[in-house]
């Protein structure tokens, strides 16, 4: 197990964070030493921000939101030096906070057993059905159209082209009413969601 050594820092160095907030990618990286490997790293992340959450609560500084969140694992995120300072001094987590100056969010790169599961084939073809299911019932026809018939990876090879239909439905039923609207919209992130999980599990050699 790693736990909150050289081995756990040296780790968190290599991903970049603060130079790029490229989560998924991130995510694609530590997935590539495989589950076991990922759990462990995760478990002691969870730990590590836990300890960072605990101390600064000690010191009176304890929220409840998610700004607050973000900021925690950020400072977790940009390794060792930033967060023994932030140990030593809590109130340098609440400046870092105030000035905006942090991304949403580390804890997202961290991959844990659910990621295992809703990136496995079983779980990507289930929420596809969901999609069609969501979209027949909407009648829109050439969105069935497109995603019948589709395999994981063909869904992967025409993303671009199906997140455009995506947004041309919103952009369609916004003028029939909000209602039409407001479930166009979760169809649309329905789908892209789903589009970035395929390509996450794709270049994690899940699938």
């Amino acid at each position: 197990m790693l736990y909150a050594t050289a081995d756990f820092w040296k780790v968190i160095g290599t991903l970049g964070w603060g130079t790029s907030s490229n989560y998924e990618a991130m995510k694609v990286t530590l997935m590539l030493n495989g589950r076991d490997w990922c759990l462990d790293f995760s478990t002691t992340y969870r730990r590590v921000l836990g300890a960072l959450r605990s101390n600064a609560a000690e010191a009176g500084f304890g929220f409840c939101y998610d700004s607050w969140d973000d900021v925690l694992a950020h400072t977790v995120g940009l390794g060792k030096a930033t967060y023994d300072a932030c140990m030593a001094d809590p109130r340098a987590l609440i400046n870092r906070m105030e000035a905006g100056d942090y991304s949403e969010s580390f804890t997202y790169a961290v991959p844990d057993e659910y990621d295992f599961l809703q990136l496995g084939r079983e779980a990507l073809e289930a929420r596809l059905e969901k999609c069609k299911a969501e979209y027949l019932a909407a009648d829109e026809t050439e969105m069935i159209d497109a995603l019948c018939h589709t395999s994981l990876q063909g869904l992967n090879d025409k993303a671009s082209e199906l997140r455009d239909k995506a947004v041309a439905v919103v952009e369609r039923n916004g003028r029939a009413g909000y209602r039409q609207s407001l479930t166009a919209a979760n169809h649309k992130w329905c789908l892209w969601n789903l589009l970035s999980d395929v390509a996450v599990s794709i270049e994690a050699g899940i699938l």
